[in-house]
């Protein structure tokens, strides 16, 4: 199984309109490409993922939009984990996991997690059985991945402490653990609550790994890494996610340095350098994605041009990331959910991927999206940190996001 990893030795779009023709064509490249940047004379570093007891490689594959073809890539750079989430694409991301890994023949070389909606809306009230409607998601789960169980099952996008504690979903997943579907169990958060989420997960001891929200623009954020050290302290696996602060910079002339690119490998391996943190799962949606980010799982030694990418003021206040905190939400006068106004920013321009933004889109309650922005002629919403709500605003409204929020 997983437990024998160690013996097992960037962000611009990817086109959909790729044939099948040309990815096979690519495919033949592979292992030319991945070859040319693997470093000849060092190890992989490995950590251990909580009271699982399995060793990881630091950096992992964060599967939100891709082909079986780039996960196979990713396998054969070192990738050994996999996350996804049944709403990706449709479960097509899922479907490409499944097809990868039976195809290439790895299904104990590598672990596999997906994620599954509580069945909680955003307006608070819930799905008529959750367990049910859990069970029913899951089941469809493990045949888009072909395999007859995950590693990891994961309680999908947790914004309140009462869906950790629901017990239809402890029964869910008891059951499936009888059933041997599922190893481990986890939940996922980027929420502006995340800090009491890990702390209450510490305190249940419920929970195999989390997966959360963590970045370089959180640096500063004292009660969360001390929540974070706290969930590690109880042997709860931590897989950060959202690592990128977004990914690509976003609309041209939008806070972006001239001529600046993103340092994606300074801010991977900044989350490394806490070692609280098992494993990181930034989308690899190119082969260069899967050469750039997996080169860090070999060195989290700064570069002299990493460390003064991370110590440019500037650059950092220019990254703008949304931290889901809420607090933003109670300085509008039509308390517009503001937070997922921002990831719905993020995921059109920054991630290019309609599917999530589709996902955010189902997540604002009635009456709290952008059209209610349309009552105020002047954005007063302000965000603590350094986001531009107003311009976000702006952008969203010109290019007439109505159809989507």
């Amino acid at each position: 199984m997983l437990d024998t990893f160690r013996h097992y030795n960037r962000r611009s779009f990817l086109s959909k309109s790729l044939s099948g023709a040309v990815f096979l064509g690519l495919i033949g490249m592979i292992p030319k490409v991945l070859s040319a940047n693997k470093p000849v004379d060092r190890k992989i570093i490995y950590r251990k993922l909580g009271k699982t007891g399995i060793q990881l490689p630091v950096v992992s594959m964060g599967v939100y939009v891709t082909h079986a073809s780039i996960i196979k890539a990713a396998y054969k750079a070192g990738v050994r984990y996999f996350s996804t989430a049944d709403s990706y694409e449709g479960g097509l991301c899922e479907k490409a996991i499944g097809d990868a890994v039976r195809e290439l023949g790895i299904r104990d070389r590598v672990l596999i997690a997906t994620k599954i909606p509580t069945g909680r809306r955003r307006n608070g009230t819930w799905v008529e059985n959750p367990k049910e409607f859990f069970l029913e998601r899951f089941s469809k789960s493990l045949e888009r991945l072909q395999t007859e169980y995950v590693d990891i099952l994961y309680l999908y996008n947790i914004n309140s402490i009462e869906e950790i504690q629901k017990t239809e979903l402890h029964e869910a997943l008891a059951i499936l653990k009888q059933q041997k579907k599922i190893r481990y169990t986890g939940f996922t958060t980027h929420s502006g609550i995340k800090t009491e989420l890990l702390n209450k997960a510490a305190e249940m001891n419920l929970f195999d790994a989390i997966v959360v929200a963590f970045n370089c623009t959180m640096s500063e954020d004292k009660t969360l890494i001390k929540a974070l050290e706290n969930a590690s302290r109880k042997r709860i696996g931590l897989v950060a996610m959202k690592t990128q602060c977004g990914g690509a910079w976003g609309v041209d002339g939008y806070r972006k340095p001239k001529e600046q690119p993103k340092n994606q490998t300074a801010m991977l391996k900044w989350v490394l350098q806490h070692d609280f943190i098992s494993t990181v799962i930034p989308a690899m949606e190119t082969f260069d994605h899967i050469n750039e980010d997996f080169s860090v799982a070999y060195d989290l030694e700064y570069t002299p041009e990493e460390k003064r990418f991370l110590d440019d003021e500037n650059i950092l206040y220019s990254l703008a990331f949304c931290q889901q905190c809420q607090k933003c939400v109670v300085t509008c006068p039509e308390y517009v959910d503001i937070p997922a106004l921002m990831r719905t920013y993020m995921y059109a321009y920054q991630y290019q991927n309609m599917d999530l933004v589709n996902l955010a889109q189902k997540e604002i309650e009635a009456g709290k999206g952008l059209s209610q922005c349309e009552l105020c002629k002047k954005c007063q919403a302000v965000c603590i940190n350094s986001v531009p709500i107003s311009e976000i605003i702006s952008e969203l409204k010109r290019l007439n996001w109505d159809q989507y929020i």
